[in-house]
């Protein structure tokens, strides 16, 4: 028979588990709605979000410690404005600690926020950045407003795409490390925050204001040996070439957002400075740089996106080095300065163009508004290659000094520059003008002026120089063009000095240029040549040294012309008292006192015939004097004969068929002619008697170079 009491023991027993399925069932019923409570929290975070932003968001996880206020969410991304951008915003976890008295206050309160690597997206366009369009005022949509005391990132990344011509470029900085302090969005204040990251193997570092609510920044941003390779986007919209090497560091003021009486609201706006060095320029399809630069300061630099506008204080460059080529088909390497209008190839390595999905609207699309006070360059050189010639170019322009002054894009006004420099460091070179280069067309005027340069480096351009090989010499220049649009005047004077020239090449001559040299070259050794030539556009593709060439030989040619009128002028004969020059013209053109051509020999007998380098004088019958008039005009032709040592005369004498006096009058006219030359300063070895053969019926004086 069962006793219907029951022992303590087993009561107890039965209580508790009793008690412990109620337990179970509480803590499981908990559970469940933890669960569903922390999924409908992340569901209900994800739709405001989404709501707020007009973004798509994702969250894979959210956590909630009702103990300790604590939030954690992980695996949180916003996306891009398109389907293929990477995320505006991202984190692979997020923990926020709140604080209880949120519940009785007007805003939510939390103690600190912490983001582990998270990912922002910046995104350049013509009002601002994104995220300035992400965030409204809360004022506007009522609710608590927000307080984060303490925010930190930690191993975060943070992207930057701009807009170019060319496309969109992006940036980024890594393992970022970031405090914030103060965020409240009831009371409109930015919050501060300071932080470090690395920008490829270079430093960024920052501090300064932020808010969201308005969007409003004010950062001091310092970069520390950064590639300048990181700006290949940015310099690609600007230039046809790309950095390949060199570092920059910089400090910069960014402001962006709204700021008190600010025209430029709602834009970026960069100020500050920049240090370039060991920076090198290349062209996409080539490997070999087009411009070397051993350092570059930049100061008082200010960039307003709105306005479209960069201002450039000063820029001083040191060691810069530029190569320019003339190709065969005439083209120039200056032509990769500027960017191809064709699609971009190099994109930045730090991330791709889709992650801004922002078209390239804002200045670039309009022309971005450049001045720049001042350019300076210390030790310059340029490397100059002309390879469309028969025989290659070459000359290095060396320790070069200058400036340019008053650049203005949207100016007609012209800009003012100035260097000087060596040639081959040997021959000095100074170079100066002006230049409307945003004038349409472009017009201004350039001055340069060469000093004691060895022939040897310009005769390229001179075709060997007339037929004949230059052994030695040197050229000064003083060059003065005019460009007018696409035409290009040139007035020139050219010395040449102690010019020495060798065998002929190629095809004979087509002048004596020998003797044209040595009538125009003085006891010092020096020819002058007015030299004027005009390229347009017709001629863009043709030889220059051949238009050069054409301009010295219409130079040499014009003296050839009547050389004895030249030289009678540079004798001080009375009667052509004239420069060599002058005097040519004026027996061209009839002007002026009689010729020597016309004024030695029988007038009534027209005893005179002329043929450039040579004087025929008929001498009366039978005779071997000349009267005192004509004795005279030619005394002042010695005269100018003996400052040419490098010139000789050959005397042939002549007998007419009816004289008589037979070879013993040949030598008494070649005797009375060289006796009046040596009177009158013509050294003896300037001076040739010639009567191979059957002597001609006319005396003659020929002019020759030397040792012809």
């Amino acid at each position: 028979m069962h006793d219907a009491s029951e022992s303590p023991h087993h009561s107890s027993a039965r209580r508790w588990w009793i008690g412990g399925l109620v337990l179970a069932g509480v803590v499981g019923l908990g559970t469940l709605g933890y669960i569903g409570g922390t999924r409908l929290a992340a569901d209900r975070l994800v739709e405001t979000l989404e709501q707020r932003t007009g973004r798509k968001v994702s969250l894979a996880s959210l956590d909630i410690n009702p103990l300790t206020a604590t939030l954690t969410l992980k695996g949180f991304s916003m996306a891009g404005a398109t389907a293929d951008a990477l995320p505006v915003m991202a984190a692979r976890r997020i923990t926020i600690n709140g604080a209880w008295s949120s519940l009785w206050k007007n805003r939510w309160i939390l103690q600190q926020v912490t983001l582990i690597s998270p990912g922002l997206e910046l995104i350049s366009t013509s009002d601002g950045l994104n995220v300035a369009r992400l965030f409204s005022d809360s004022s506007s949509g009522g609710g608590k407003g927000l307080e984060v005391q303490d925010f930190r990132v930690e191993q975060g990344t943070l992207g930057w795409t701009t807009p170019t011509a060319k496309g969109s470029s992006r940036t980024a900085l890594t393992h970022m490390q970031l405090d914030a302090h103060g965020l409240d969005t009831t009371t409109r204040h930015p919050f501060s925050l300071r932080g470090k990251a690395d920008w490829k193997s270079g430093v960024f570092k920052g501090h300064g204001k932020m808010g969201f609510l308005p969007w409003q920044t004010s950062l001091w941003l310092e970069a520390d040996s950064v590639p300048v390779t990181v700006l290949r986007g940015w310099a690609g919209a600007v230039m046809g070439v790309l950095p390949s090497s060199g570092v920059f560091s910089s400090t910069v003021h960014f402001e962006d957002g709204a700021r008190t009486g600010d025209s430029n609201a709602g834009g970026i706006v960069l100020s500050g400075r920049a240090d370039v060095s060991d920076l090198a320029l290349t062209p996409p399809s080539q490997e070999t740089p087009l411009i070397r630069v051993g350092s570059m300061k930049m100061d008082r630099l200010r960039y307003q996106q709105k306005a479209g506008q960069l201002a450039i204080g000063s820029i001083v460059v040191d060691d810069p080095w530029l190569m320019m080529t003339i190709a065969e088909d005439g083209t120039t390497t200056l032509s990769e300065l500027t960017p191809s209008s064709s699609s971009p190839e190099e994109q930045d390595a730090s991330g791709p163009s889709t992650a801004s999905g922002a078209s390239s609207t804002g200045e670039s699309s309009s022309g971005m508004h450049i001045t720049l006070s001042k350019v300076g360059w210390n030790q310059g050189t340029v490397a100059l290659r002309d390879h469309h010639l028969k025989e290659t170019f070459s000359a290095d322009l060396v320790n070069l000094e200058g400036q340019i002054t008053d650049v203005d894009s949207q100016e007609e006004a012209p800009l003012t520059f100035s260097m000087t420099g060596q040639v081959n460091s040997r021959a000095p070179l100074r170079l100066d003008g002006q230049v409307a280069l945003f004038d349409t067309p472009m017009s201004g005027n350039m001055n340069l002026h060469i000093a004691r340069m060895p022939i040897s480096i310009f005769a390229p351009y001179i075709k060997a120089f007339g037929g004949y090989a230059v052994k030695r010499g040197q050229v000064s220049a003083d060059m003065h063009y005019q460009l007018n649009g696409k035409t290009i005047r040139s007035d020139n004077t050219i010395l040449l000095r102690k010019l020495e020239l060798g065998e002929p090449v190629g095809k004979p001559p087509s002048f004596p240029i020998k003797t044209a040299i040595a009538l125009l070259e003085g006891d010092d050794g020096v020819v002058s040549l007015n030299v004027p030539f005009t390229l347009t556009p017709d001629k863009a593709a043709v030889d220059v040294s051949a238009v050069i060439w054409q301009a010295i030989r219409k130079g040499l040619s014009q003296v050839l012309t009547s050389p004895f009128d030249a030289l009678a002028a540079l004798g001080g004969d009375s009667d052509q008292a004239d420069s060599p020059s002058t005097a040519s013209r004026r027996a061209r053109t009839g002007e002026g006192p009689a010729s020597i051509y016309a004024a030695i020999g029988h007038a009534q007998e027209a005893s005179l015939s002329r043929n450039g380098t040579k004087l025929s004088i008929r001498f009366g019958h039978d005779e071997a004097t000349l009267n005192d008039a004509k004795a005279r005009r030619l005394a002042g032709w010695a005269e100018g004969l003996s400052r040419r040592s490098r010139l000789s005369v050959v005397i042939r004498p002549g007998l007419a068929g009816n004289e008589s006096g037979g070879e013993a009058l040949l030598d008494q006219r070649a005797e009375m002619l060289e006796a009046l030359l040596t009177r009158h300063g013509v050294k003896p070895e300037q001076i040739q008697v010639r009567k191979a053969g059957s002597p001609p019926s006319t005396t003659t004086l020929t002019l020759e170079a030397a040792g012809h």
